[in-house]
């Protein structure tokens, strides 16, 4: 999945939970920012090989370092998983550094150990056709996908009519018009995202994206969106720090309802062993700026401070965790003031076989606001929101490029004030390319 992919399904995660519901103005809640681009472990659809190994030999290539690249290939290859797909990245590492022999000892160990599908045996045999001497990596790429689904709370409101408050509160309960409830339906989508590389070694990369989402009977809440932004990386000593800047504008039912500049700046630690399988540490700093041109009053400054960890379970699986402290900045004397909290978040990807995968992703943010919401509704009461999701994902490649995935993700949102409490489960089906 492309960095552009990346980020544009994390930034429309929070689409999701910032709808206008119930309220008695549209309200937002914490913002998964940018967790596509942070979370994401490393591996293909083949295997869940230690990115930092591969980025480390990659760099020795380009770099015309090849007596320390093919040392770290000897080590892994005598160390790489028992499966077809890491085999094949050492081979295809080989063929990187014009090791012609070495490649094709590996390619007849992949064939006679295992059977290869017709994707990768394809691979292989167009890289023995050309003899490792593959042309340059194209320095561009864009992605498509479409996707169908279905959802329980289009509208993010509650199951419920009747809403119980707090004893605190002078109204001790609210009765809901049907409107306000939690309504389903189903709709279609649309993705593309493209990458462009403007600097040497995949340094600095140019990324764009567009997301859209059509519903069937409730329009109101169809959105696109749009993001452009670049992006660098440099190896410095033993650490390889990483740089975002994004812009992005959401509309939600055929009206501007969000913009957004985002900017994040982190780094990876060097990769060590723990218990003999590789981990790796490091930091993220994130910062946006949004403005809602329908609601001023939200207008806010997120800002994120990450501690990330990657390591390898197993051999087929990795995982990739981050915990942080947040602070939700109002700019426009938002209702509640200021907030500020925890988030964490696990991702974890497992290859099930050489062309299937699963991603299993958790993520939540615990905010507590400093003022009191309403004194007239709600006593002395102060909004606590904690939201998240979880969700499931199984994907298929089907050959080189294409890919059908089925999706599974719930949605919740905890408040101090059940009249903000919600949930919603979306599954959804797609076909990428």
């Amino acid at each position: 999945m492309s960095l552009s992919t990346r980020l544009i399904t994390s930034q429309t995660s929070r689409v999701q939970q910032r709808k206008p519901s119930i309220s008695l103005s549209i309200k937002r809640i914490a913002i998964h920012l940018l967790c596509g681009v942070l979370l994401c472990a490393s591996g293909t659809a083949f295997a869940a090989s230690d990115e930092s190994e591969m980025e480390a030999v990659t760099r020795a290539i380009i770099g015309g370092d090849l007596s320390t690249a093919l040392k770290m290939l000897r080590r892994m290859e005598q160390t790489a998983p028992e499966n077809a797909g890491g085999l094949l990245d050492v081979a295809m590492l080989y063929c990187e550094a014009g090791q012609s022999d070495d490649a094709e000892r590996v390619f007849q160990l992949l064939e006679t150990k295992y059977a290869p599908p017709p994707a990768i045996q394809q691979l292989i045999d167009y890289t023995r056709q050309l003899g490792c001497a593959r042309p340059p990596p194209r320095r561009w790429s864009v992605n498509y996908g479409i996707s169908t689904g279905y959802t329980d709370n289009v509208n993010a409101g509650p199951s419920q009519s009747t809403i119980r408050l707090p004893d605190a509160a002078p109204i001790r309960e609210l009765t809901l018009l049907p409107s306000y409830l939690a309504r389903s339906d189903t709709f279609i989508g649309l993705d593309a995202a493209g990458e462009v590389e403007v600097g040497g070694d995949k340094a600095v990369t140019l990324i764009g994206g567009l997301r859209a989402r059509q519903y069937m009977s409730e329009s109101q809440f169809s959105y696109q969106q749009l993001l452009a932004g670049v992006s660098a990386r440099q190896l410095i000593g033993q650490q390889m720090w990483d740089g975002l800047l994004a812009g992005s504008a959401l509309m939600l039912g055929g009206h501007l309802y969000e913009t957004a500049l985002n900017a994040q700046a982190g780094f990876w630690g060097e990769a060590t062993e723990r218990q003999g399988r590789p981990v790796r540490f490091g930091v993220d700093l994130l910062a946006s700026v949004l403005q809602y041109p329908q609601n001023p009053s939200y207008d806010a400054t997120l800002l994120e401070l990450r501690g990330k960890s990657q390591w390898r379970l197993r051999d087929d699986t990795s995982a990739l965790a981050a915990a942080g402290l947040v602070a939700d900045l109002s700019r426009r004397d938002r209702i509640g003031g200021d907030r500020a909290g925890l988030m964490f978040s696990i991702r974890t990807e497992t290859r099930l076989n050489d062309a299937r995968q699963l991603n299993l992703h958790l993520q939540q943010y615990m905010l507590n606001d400093a003022n009191i919401y309403n004194e007239t509704l709600f006593g002395d009461l102060k909004r606590s929101p904690t939201s998240g999701f979880f969700s499931v994902r199984v994907q298929q490649k089907l050959n080189l490029r294409d890919s059908v995935y089925i999706q599974i993700t719930r949605n919740w949102r905890d408040d101090t004030i059940p009249l903000f409490m919600m949930s919603s489960t979306v599954l959804l089906v797609g076909y990428q390319w």
